[in-house]
């Protein structure tokens, strides 16, 4: 990739690293939640909204539901969910306000600052359309966990989740299903798909930033696999003998997505969704940028047997292909440029996330929008007190 123009804005990292941001004005007292589930919708409320509303009700977490321009109320699901209408949205006190586009998947990221700013100190990012299968979200300490053996530069780990589909002419009965932005010049490489595992240690179990639960049914593969493959495809349920999830190693990446998947504290700050791109691109180039930023911090990313069903809402198969082209045509060149940067001497994660939004302005994936939403979110953050991670490496 080569640089295409240059950043000739001002930056805000050296500020932001030492801590001068201002405090931003409290909201209410701090939700007694430590587990918020953010979705965005312009739908009534759906099956996935309503049962995380019970389990809200229930007291198990809190349920912020972001709306937009079309969006129908969802102002009674009940005690501890918050709808925020675009009234409501327009008075809060975040710099990203200003920055965000309606009728856009990158709303979203209103509710993720909204559930840190209320306390949280994990976020279940989720889609309306994916129900859970059992009865909350699982926690990282109900998960076996193994550490995927690759020194590959991406791998899909799908493979390793045995995976049914109707109609399969594999002899076992299994279907090679690659995650949606996952690099198409690698989906055929053996050495992408290594199963091999290894018993994780108490210190890298505790480093898992992020985890991804994969998706019976209509799972989030890309519009190519849903044009030339069958559906629906299972990777199965966990079973009564614990759930089971795949460590990501450092400097190997893998896709993740906006649908089902729990942040730890560490990780919250890399929950923010590009908006100069198409939505079934943002959480992708997102969990990429993460991704290379979580390894300076000594963070890993892990992928979960599904604890959610997608029943898809309806989708245009040919319309999501085109949605999708930049990750058809970059994904591959990205990895490689991510791979090879940030490896100098910055040692805070708002320098560096400041950093490669600028670079990816600079390299033609983002647009200059990005860069100044990217500056409003840390700035945010740190206005909310949010605690970064210490860059180790």
């Amino acid at each position: 990739m080569r640089p295409r123009r240059r950043f000739k804005g001002k930056r805000l990292s050296q500020t932001l690293a030492t801590g001068k941001a201002q405090a931003t004005r409290s909201l209410t007292s701090k939700s007694i939640c430590g587990v918020w589930a953010v979705v965005t919708t312009i739908s009534s409320p759906t099956a996935t909204v309503l049962q995380l509303a019970k389990l809200a009700n229930a007291k198990e977490l809190c349920l912020v539901v972001v709306g937009d321009l079309k969006t129908p109320s969802h102002t009674k699901l009940g005690e501890n969910t918050v709808y925020l209408s675009p009234e409501d949205q327009e008075k809060l006190p975040y710099e990203i306000i200003k920055q965000l586009p309606w009728n856009h998947f990158g709303r979203k990221n209103v509710g993720y600052l909204y559930a840190i700013h209320q306390g949280a100190s994990y976020i279940y990012d989720t889609d309306d359309d994916n129900e859970l299968i059992g009865n909350g979200i699982p926690q990282l300490q109900h998960f076996n966990v193994g550490m995927l053996q690759t020194s590959n530069p991406v791998t899909n780990p799908n493979p390793c989740f045995f995976a049914e589909s109707k109609m399969s002419t594999a002899a076992d009965g299994s279907v090679i299903a690659w995650p949606r932005g996952f690099p198409l010049d690698a989906i055929k490489d053996r050495q992408s798909r290594i199963c091999t595992m290894r018993n994780v240690t108490e210190q890298e179990y505790r480093s898992i930033g992020i985890i991804q639960s994969l998706a019976n049914h209509d799972p989030d593969v890309d519009a190519i696999f849903r044009l030339t493959r069958p559906l629906p495809l299972n990777f199965g349920s966990p079973g009564s003998s614990g759930k089971r999830a795949v460590m990501i190693p450092q400097r190997t990446f893998t896709p993740y997505n906006a649908q089902a998947t729990l942040h730890m504290s560490s990780a919250l700050w890399g929950l923010l969704l590009p908006i100069t791109v198409h939505g079934r691109v943002s959480d992708i180039w997102r969990s990429y940028f993460a991704q290379a930023l979580m390894w300076r911090a000594g963070l890993h990313l892990a992928m979960a047997q599904p604890w959610v069903v997608q029943k898809r809402n309806a989708h245009n198969y040919m319309g999501d292909f085109e949605a999708e082209s930049n990750l058809y045509y970059q994904s591959g060149a990205l990895l490689e440029f991510l791979s090879a940067s940030f490896r100098g001497t910055e040692k805070s994660i708002p320098h560096l996330m400041e950093h490669v939004y600028i670079d990816m302005y600079e390299h033609g994936i983002l647009q200059l929008k990005d860069v100044a939403l990217a500056q409003a979110w840390l700035k945010d953050l740190s206005g909310l007190e949010y605690v970064f991670p210490d860059v180790i490496a």
